[in-house]
């Protein structure tokens, strides 16, 4: 089986197992508890409840310091031995039906109850069991069907290309989150630092349960991330929306259209913390609305069956707002920011009802069991003696307004002192750009003028030196008016620019869009409260006061606020946003027009052409999205020779010597030893005459044309490994940095020529294993009590000897 094609079966793999644990095994619990919500609402609750149960799971096992696979396995069947047990002392079997059971059983033993018959039987309570669905009903979600089955055709096409195609880590911290999984099975949870643990608990149920590498789970996981985060803008928006499509909008522009910057969806390469907390941000939104909207009409609602009902909903609502928000903590504090401006949103948009306090209570208490639930496994952490993981200690500080690293808040205003021509000076405060300031120079000229030729006029007495007096305060007044206009207009060129560059790719088209989809919603927010739509207006304007807050966390630093957030990671939470934001602005326009008439077909229709419309016009445009393409931090050939070796060997019965790429890959199945380290040793082998490896077989993994690591090299015209680098020291450093740049090419260089010598000395043990253009893998096998000595002379252990012979060699053929 080709590389590529494993690949894409441990995708599907690791799909099906996280779409178990998150879907299926709470929608079977949970199935009877949320019958009284949509279809929408159910899923994403089964969805949350998946997650959460599953990271607190491998949160409790691990401080007790019992997690293995024994006890994850069971401690996810025990909802289900419970309420097994539950049951079996409700309905009691009796004496007749156990009588019943054995005659069945002794029919089937003695062939007079086939085979056929019994199926029948199976079928027929299956039959019983299963609620029956309309064929109707089937019919009716077809298109939204088709609509979903395009949505993850279109992922696999944009991102699975890339995952399919490029097989190593994407993201230089990927060994870090490794290497922490690495420490999870060991019950070690916390040891390199108190740290956001969601989503290293989630990768290690799915190792440990299912059997799943790590490494194999966090090369392909990113593609079920993205897979979700996109799922979840259509469950999330069939939540708010009137309209039946309008989330495909949203969904389709985020996924296909080529209208953001490569930036703000790179990351999706990787499987992030960041990038997996991004599932619960719209569910905090989504269930927020839905519990302020159900709770008002609980309270409105006279028949008190259907006001029990309501209450239901609405508590269910808050629960799924609690655990969202919790979940966004869990996984990465970034999340939580954004669903905090979003919270911040909604409590303007219904500003009308939040601060009463019969909401605000169950708000309140929802946020704080919320923060309590992520908060509490971290303090644990703490009390056992771990210490804060640095990113987690600035976050505090950033809560704090401490923050330095990342934050202006302590940064002085900028003030600039410019010129007229006329040589009055003006004190400009805050960060405008120079159109701005020409404009206020002009402004400021034009009204010096002005005044000058006021106090010509002749005006020579006390009263109307008065006068004119009076008059040039006027015109000073005017004149700060006038600049205090011009400034706002500054800043708003500055939101407009950062916008531009951060996040729509430098199209000024899509930025207008931007910062216009937020006017458009709160307009429509107003019509709506005129129409007596409260609930939907509410959520506009909320959705509205969202995009202004973004707007102006995007430009934070630019405008001289405290930067809580960099651009350019704050531009990924804005794009992903933004869509959602022009979906309801599209749904508030075909349900304000059509609500009217009361008429679905219509609003839902009009959805559906506004979607085909879209979609037509970036397709003409040009504007259709490339397959994300993001270079790996390893080679192909490295992670195919690596899934071999894991494959055809014994544990612990092997060494990998290579960059420092496979170390965090290989420990919990063998050894592995550093080039740079491999190298140091042979030089002091060369004195004590020794040098070994204990294990029966030993891989040499070398990139002939080593990689670019993270475009360390750009700019250096290096090519291929040679003598040339080989003559040159080692790095002195150890770590990564002797695997950046020129130094990756020094080592390897080395590596390359260290081998071809091994195996001109020892040509029946040591073999070529797997090779290709840009790599090649020796393998030597050995007797566990007969070692080879790996300190040989290659030509080039002592760099600057071998530099010195050659250059003699060389002047004495030129004489």
């Amino acid at each position: 089986m080709s590389m590529r094609v494993l690949s894409m079966a441990q995708f599907v793999e690791i799909f099906f197992a996280y779409s178990v644990v998150t879907l299926l095994i709470p929608g079977l619990l949970l199935k009877e508890k949320l019958k009284e919500l949509s279809f929408a609402e159910r899923l994403t609750g089964y969805f949350l409840a998946g997650n959460f149960y599953c990271i607190n799971l491998v949160f409790l096992l691990e401080f007790l310091h019992i997690s293995c696979r024994v006890t994850l396995i069971f401690g996810t069947a025990l909802p289900f031995l419970i309420r097994g047990y539950k049951k079996c002392n409700e309905v009691s079997f009796g004496r007749e039906r156990f009588q019943k059971f054995l005659l069945g059983f002794k029919a089937l033993l003695s062939g007079t109850y086939g085979v056929k018959t019994l199926l029948a039987d199976i079928a027929a309570w299956i039959s019983d069991k299963i609620p029956k669905v309309k064929i109707k009903k089937i019919w009716k979600h077809i298109p939204e069907l088709i609509l979903c089955l395009a949505v993850v055709a279109g992922i696999l096409y944009v991102y699975g290309l890339n995952n399919f195609t490029e097989y190593g880590y994407k993201g230089s911290d990927m060994p870090v989150h490794n290497y922490w999984i690495n420490l999870m099975d060991k019950n070690q949870i916390f040891k390199m630092g108190v740290y956001p643990h969601g989503f290293h608990c989630m990768i290690y149920y799915l190792h440990v349960v299912f059997g799943i590498k790590t490494y194999v789970l966090l090369r392909l996981f990113s593609l079920v991330q993205v897979l979700f985060i996109h799922l979840a803008i259509v469950g999330c928006l069939r939540m708010i929306c009137k309209a039946r499509f309008t989330p495909y909008i949203a969904a389709g522009l985020y996924l296909m259209a080529n209208i953001f910057g490569k930036n703000t969806y790179s990351r999706y390469a990787s499987a992030l913390p960041q990038e997996y907390g991004m599932l619960f941000i719209l569910p905090v939104v989504c269930f927020a609305v839905r519990f302020l909207d159900e709770y008002a009409a609980h309270l409105k609602e006279t028949d008190e069956e259907k006001k029990q009902k309501k209450k239901r909903r609405a508590r269910w609502y808050l629960a799924g707002l609690a655990i969202s928000f919790s979940l966004s903590l869990t996984a990465h504090f970034y999340d939580t920011m954004i669903a905090g401006y979003f919270c911040l949103g909604i409590a303007a948009g219904y500003f009308f009802r939040i601060f009463r306090w019969r909401y605000l209570r169950q708000v309140v208490l929802a946020g704080f069991v919320s923060i309590l639930l992520a908060v509490i496994p971290m303090g644990i952490g703490v009390a056992m003696g771990n210490p804060l993981q640095g990113s987690l200690g600035w976050g505090l500080n950033v809560i704090k307004g401490k923050s330095t690293s990342d934050s202006s808040a302590n940064a002085e205003v900028d003030k600039k002192v410019v010129t007229t021509e006329s040589g009055k000076k003006i004190t400009i405060v805050g960060d405008v750009d120079e159109e701005t300031i020409e404009e206020i120079k002009k402004q400021v000229e034009k009204q010096a003028d002005a005044a000058s030729q006021d106090s010509i006029s002749g005006q020579d007495s006390s009263d109307s030196g008065k006068a004119s007096g009076v008059q040039q305060k006027s015109k000073t007044s005017e004149v700060m008016k006038l600049t205090t206009k011009e400034k706002v207009k500054g800043k708003f060129r500055i939101i407009f620019s950062e916008i531009q560059t951060y996040v729509t790719n430098e199209n000024p088209f899509f930025a207008w869009c931007v910062i216009g989809g937020g006017a458009v919603l709160l307009v429509f927010g107003f019509f709506a409260f005129l129409l007596r739509r409260v609930n939907y207006g509410a959520m506009l304007l909320a959705m509205a006061v969202y995009t202004f807050i973004m707007c102006i966390m995007q430009s934070a630093g630019a405008l001289g606020f405290p930067k809580l957030m960099d651009a350019s990671r704050n531009s990924i939470f804005f794009a992903y946003t933004i869509v959602v934001i022009w979906a309801l602005a599209a749904d508030a326009a075909v349900y304000l027009l059509f609500g009217w008439f009361r008429r679905t077909w219509m609003m839902n229709l009009s959805s559906l052409l506004i979607l085909v419309a879209a979609g037509c016009g970036i397709a003409e445009k040009g504007l259709v999205k490339e397959p994300v393409y993001v270079k790996a931090l390893e080679t192909n050939s490295a992670i195919t020779c690596l899934t071999n070796i894991m494959n055809e060997e014994q544990d612990f019965t092997w060494t990998i010597v290579s960059a420092n790429d496979e170390l965090r890959m290989v420990e919990e199945d063998g050894y592995h030893y550093e080039i740079l380290d491999f190298l140091k040793n042979i030089k002091k082998g060369e004195k004590a005459k020794t040098f070994t490896i204990s294990t029966n077989a030993v891989y040499f993994f070398i990139e002939k044309i080593p990689v670019n690591y993270a475009r360390t090299a750009d700019g250096m015209e290096l090519g291929g490994i040679s003598e040339k680098y080989a003559r040159e020291p080692l790095p002195a450093e150890n770590g990564i940095k002797a695997y950046e740049g020129r130094e990756r090419w020094v080592t390897m260089s080395h590596m390359y020529y260290w081998g071809q010598k091994f195996m001109e000395l020892y040509p029946n043990e040591m073999e070529v294993y797997y090779e290709s253009d840009d790599f090649v893998c020796y393998r030597l096998k050995q007797n566990g009590n007969s070692l080879y000595n790996f300190a040989i002379d290659y030509g080039y252990n002592n760099p600057k000897v071998t530099t010195d012979r050659n250059a003699a060699k060389e002047k004495q053929e030129a004489k």
